[in-house]
């Protein structure tokens, strides 16, 4: 089919009761080493203004978060960062799910679950992509410069 999506696009649930979280649509970084998948915008989720806790140790030393919720069951899926040490600030105000606290549903593919290697997936795919993007801008160029030569040589018989 031309124009096909090539892009696998996933839902994530809460592992506790399987209510949706959000979508891959939303999806602005996918960290598998820190096992988190943060968003844009989620559903079903609830921020715990409760109590803002502080991370003691590592490259998040000194931030500061509020958990977030389930709305249905009330797991912790993960956190909403308000205050990042500039190595991770990129996740200031995204919706960071825990990997361990929420399930992956890829769509069209109702046989099976995918865990962990949906972020490898997801890394493996764009760098295939550009893969093929660098050997079209090859062949665009090759055939540009190609015909070039030609359009002068018409010109001058003319």
């Amino acid at each position: 089919m031309v124009g096909a999506q090539t892009r696998t696009l996933c839902v994530y649930q809460c592992a506790g009761c399987r209510e949706i979280l959000g979508d891959s649509l939303t999806l602005t970084i996918s960290d598998a080493e820190n096992r988190r998948l943060a968003l844009k915008r989620v559903s079903s989720v609830e921020v715990s203004v409760e109590q803002v806790k502080l991370v003691k140790g590592g490259v998040e030393d000194g931030a500061a978060y509020n958990d977030l919720r389930c709305k249905r069951c009330y797991l912790n899926v993960g956190k909403m960062y308000l205050k990042l040490p500039t190595e991770v600030e990129l996740l200031k105000g995204l919706y960071s799910l825990d990997l361990d606290a929420i399930q992956i549903y890829r769509l069209g593919d109702a046989s099976r679950e995918v865990g962990e290697g949906h972020v490898l997936d997801q890394d493996n795919m764009i760098t295939a992509l550009q893969m093929v993007v660098l050997a079209l801008d090859k062949r665009i160029s090759k055939l540009e410069g190609d015909s070039a030569p030609k359009k002068q040589k018409i010109q001058e018989k003319n």
